[in-house]
């Protein structure tokens, strides 16, 4: 009797076994399926760049910008993001090397009259101009990209991150939340703007 309770313990054991590698074949083929590769902005991106962030605009805003050419910075991204130490603008690309997410980190400048006078500017960073392009959305493009502005954060010496978004924008919101962003106002108005704050965990070395 003990001898098959056993044996059917082991059977199990080697079954869960089983399931437990299958699903980490999967989701390692999964991954080479998708190979996106992520970097900082160079100056050789910007054209790149700043065609994607008026593509955006446009969608979500109506910004109604023409593309600019490929000579102009429109955004003035060198000055902002590459030049200044304590700023980045991030980049995931596709496969064929086709810009498809950004994500920037500054300097929160208290800008914004609501808040003025909330943040300690040295230690605060803004978190901004996050877009995923929609055909790549919810395969964690997003959440790799926040988590490599954490690291820079921190580096950094950041200790709050800022943040606006728009309850219209697909799943900015909830994205935010899941990633411990507290609400801190929600302006109700036309644009349904949401200012968020959360406070930096220290990166395990």
């Amino acid at each position: 009797m003990q001898l098959r309770v056993c044996l059917l313990l082991l059977n199990i054991v080697f079954k869960v076994v089983l399931l437990l590698l299958s699903f980490s074949v999967l989701n390692l083929s999964y991954a080479a399926m998708i190979p996106f590769r992520f970097s900082e902005m160079t100056p050789a991106d910007i054209p790149a760049v700043q065609s994607f962030l008026v593509e955006h605009l446009n969608l979500y805003f109506n910004a109604g910008r023409a593309m600019p050419s490929a000579e102009e910075d429109l955004f003035d991204l060198a000055q902002q993001y590459i030049l200044q130490e304590r700023n980045l603008l991030l980049c995931a690309w596709s496969e064929n090397q086709e810009l498809i997410a950004t994500l920037a980190v500054c300097q929160y400048d208290d800008r914004i009259t609501e808040l003025r006078g909330r943040y300690n500017l040295s230690e605060t960073a803004e978190i901004c101009r996050c877009y995923v392009d929609e055909r790549y959305r919810r395969q964690g493009i997003g959440s790799q990209l926040f988590a490599l502005a954490e690291v820079f954060c921190q580096r950094h010496q950041y200790k709050t991150l800022y943040l606006h978004t728009h309850h219209f924008l697909p799943g900015g919101y909830y994205f935010w939340l899941r990633n411990n962003f507290n609400v801190i106002m929600d302006m109700q108005d036309e644009w349904q703007l949401v200012h968020m704050e959360s406070t930096q965990k220290r990166v395990k070395r």
